[in-house]
């Protein structure tokens, strides 16, 4: 009777992978599923690329470890994506991850864990430890970003200008935080009866992990915990050259400002610092004259009150 109730007990878990023509590194994604001491009860890759993995070669493999395998057909598109994804979400908790990560064996079972001993389900997301990610920010670079309210490593809050902090890995233990990385990240199915992916964020889609986190926060409790551990090896395919990447910086930051954000007068200051801020940075910092270009054009665009969703 007892073994009875700890399975009736026991949540299920559907990870979520969107993908765009990266075949090489799904894979390595793939075995680290296949690795896992706790394993999922379904994977669903959404596939919006022209070049695929051999989903033929691990259909088998995860069905031989009653892993449901399932694989959707979109147009590109991270939000897109994403809740095409969610319309076949089965299970009561959804992962996601990217294409190029790759788990810790007890990656599962530490974050299903959490989900399990929270009986009076006040979480309602949960995040991993990024172990190959290492963050040296310059002196100059920390007074810089203080300055003009931008991202920096702190405890996972968001700043009064909209933009996010980084997780300190390197000695935060278990704490609630105000956002979670889209590289991983898992919540509970009932968060998405209200709440989807903002499909205005388009294309790589740059802070859309922040903007649905920051709105779930709200309402459940966000948790960042270490011993779900994940390496990142971020492919290089597909990503935006500096001057698309900055415009779209300015462009998202600007729109989950106003979207999330108090529009109290201090707020608004401490945002528009930040906007003079980022085309600075990609000049005096990263030395980048296109960067500088692409942030100067969105600025020009927000002033001008001109509509450019979706980018």
């Amino acid at each position: 009777m007892d073994n009875y109730l700890i399975l009736m007990k026991s949540l299920t878990l559907e990870i979520i992978v969107p993908t765009y023509n990266r075949p090489d590194s799904i894979v390595a994604m793939f075995d680290s599923v296949l690795n896992q001491t706790l394993k999922p009860n379904k994977i669903a890759i959404v596939d919006a690329g022209s070049q695929s993995a051999d989903y033929d070669k691990y259909r088998p493999l995860f069905q031989n470890h009653n892993i449901k395998f399932s694989l959707i057909r979109s147009i590109p598109g991270l939000t897109y994506q994403r809740n095409l994804g969610l319309k076949e979400l089965e299970n009561d908790i959804a992962l996601f991850l990217d294409d190029d990560v790759v788990l810790d064996s007890n990656y599962v079972s530490s974050m299903m864990s959490m989900f399990e001993n929270d009986n009076d389900m006040k979480i309602g997301g949960i995040t991993g430890k990024i172990t190959n990610m290492s963050v040296t920010i310059s002196p100059l670079s920390l007074i810089f970003r203080k300055v003009f309210f931008m991202s920096r490593v702190k405890d996972g809050s968001l700043l009064s200008s909209g933009f996010p902090t980084a997780i300190d890995y390197k000695s935060q233990g278990i704490s609630k935080v105000e956002s979670l990385s889209g590289c991983n990240m898992a919540y509970r199915s009932i968060v998405f009866e209200t709440d989807k992916f903002d499909e205005n964020l388009s294309r790589y889609a740059y802070m859309e992990d922040i903007d649905f986190s920051y709105r779930i926060s709200k309402r459940y409790d966000l948790i960042y915990i270490p011993e779900a551990q994940v390496a990142h090896n971020m492919a290089p395919q597909e990503r935006l050259k500096d001057f698309e990447r900055y415009r779209m910086l300015v462009h998202h930051h600007h729109y989950l400002f106003k979207k999330n954000v108090s529009s109290r007068f201090k707020y608004w200051m401490a945002h528009h610092i930040s906007l003079i801020g980022i085309p600075l940075q990609a000049l005096m910092l990263k030395r980048s004259l296109k960067g500088c270009k692409g942030a100067l054009k969105a600025i020009a665009e927000i002033v001008a009150n001109k509509k450019v969703f979706p980018l």
